[in-house]
């Protein structure tokens, strides 16, 4: 089993493109900044959080354990029916998994 610092993955997220220049907001908690369509400073307490916003307004956030080697990944979509928005689930998931295979 090869373990990855949550600070090397965080960093990655931060610094690489989302697949296909997908995500149209990125908010970066920790530089309380948001880059997109309307870049502005956020204010809230700075914390290593990273939130990626979508067209069809699904999302994903990343956020480092603070007490455990662990990265925690929350998920959310938005579809006209429960298919569509577990779909997109997936899809979205399977993407965010396949972005973290290509952390080194």
């Amino acid at each position: 089993m090869i373990y990855i610092k949550n600070m090397d993955i965080m960093n990655f997220f931060r610094n690489e493109e989302i697949e296909n220049g997908e995500a149209v907001i990125v908010e970066d908690y920790l530089q309380s900044r948001r880059y997109g369509a309307l870049p502005l400073t956020i204010s809230l307490p700075k914390e290593n959080v990273l939130k990626f916003y979508f067209e069809d307004d699904s999302w994903f956030a990343l956020r480092p354990s603070g007490t455990e080697p662990k990265i925690k990944i929350y998920f959310s979509t938005n579809a006209d029916t429960k298919e569509n928005a577990v779909k997109r689930m997936t899809e979205l998931k399977e993407k965010v998994l396949k972005k973290l295979e290509g952390v080194n």
